[in-house]
This record gives structure tokens, C-alpha cells and sequence, in this order.
């Protein structure tokens, strides 16, 4: 006794398939493309939400207070008169890498 079975599937690709893959694959690309547009924007966006001269800049009060200097354009006027002469990064050290730094200046 002999028993056919049905297909269970068929992995024949007709042209309808190829094309809709085609178009898958492009619409895959282009929301990849989309996708490193937003996360640039982020990065940009968080970038200007971090603590900076620029966030102070509307009020002369708050720049005095960090910085002491009158305001926001005499800052910059310094700024402008001291930055040919930065050869380098300003490099910002966090609590536990200065507090090690003051322990062995300390200790020395």
C-alpha cells in the first residue's frame, strides 16, 4: 500500500518572489540608512544636552557664576584671543582619576 504525501512546501522562486525580495532587500537598506540618520541625530541632540558654555550662553548671570566672567561674550572673547595658542585637548579627569593623582602627589 503506497501513500502520496503532499508538498509541504514549495521552494520553486517565481518571478513574484524574486521581485518582492528585491524590493524587501531595498526597503531593508534604506531603513538601515534611516536608522544611522536617527542614531546620528541622537548623538548630536545628547551632545548639546551635556553641561557646556553653550547651555549658559542666554544667561550672563549663570556664566558669571561658573565662570566669572561677565558674560557669555566677554567669555568668548577670550576664548577667541586664547585658542590659536591650545596646542591640545583640554582632557577632563574624573573624581577617581584625580583623587588617585592627589594620593600619589601626596604621598610622594
Amino acid at each position: 500500500m503506497e501513500t502520496e504525501m503532499a508538498p509541504d512546501h514549495d521552494y520553486c522562486v517565481v518571478p513574484q518572489t524574486g521581485a518582492r525580495a528585491s524590493n524587501l532587500a531595498e526597503e531593508n537598506k534604506a531603513l538601515r540608512r534611516q536608522i544611522r540618520e536617527l542614531q546620528q541625530q541622537l548623538e548630536l541632540l545628547e551632545l548639546r544636552q551635556r553641561f557646556g558654555i553653550e547651555r549658559l550662553s542666554a544667561s550672563d548671570e549663570d556664566v558669571r557664576f561658573y565662570t566669572r566672567f561677565a558674560s557669555y561674550r566677554c567669555f568668548m572673547a577670550f576664548w577667541r584671543l586664547i585658542e590659536p595658542a591650545v596646542t591640545h585637548k583640554m582632557i577632563r579627569k574624573s573624581a577617581k582619576t584625580a583623587s588617585a593623582s592627589i594620593r600619589t602627589t601626596v604621598g610622594n
